[in-house]
């Protein structure tokens, strides 16, 4: 079968592909699967319909400017929602 395409049963609407594949004894079969995803039409990075939950996280730590440096960096993540 070496360089032969073997043509899968395909069910798009459930993701699936499947091959009948016989194999005597002793021999092996690799499959190469590429595949390539594209959205025809529209936005490439649509936003989602509705603003991501976000809520400040609590973190502390023994050194004092590392969690002003934190607090201000959350801080301004929250601004940019």
């Amino acid at each position: 079968m070496r360089g032969q395409r073997a043509t899968p049963a395909s069910d798009t609407q459930a993701g699936q592909l499947s091959y009948d594949i016989d194999l005597s004894s002793g021999q092996s079969w690799t499959m190469v699967l590429t595949c390539t995803a594209a959205q025809a039409e529209g936005d490439q990075f649509p936003a989602p319909p509705t603003q991501v939950p976000w809520s400040m996280p609590v973190l502390t730590s023994a050194d004092r400017r590392l969690d002003r440096r934190l607090q201000q960096s959350l801080a301004d993540l929250d601004r940019l929602r």
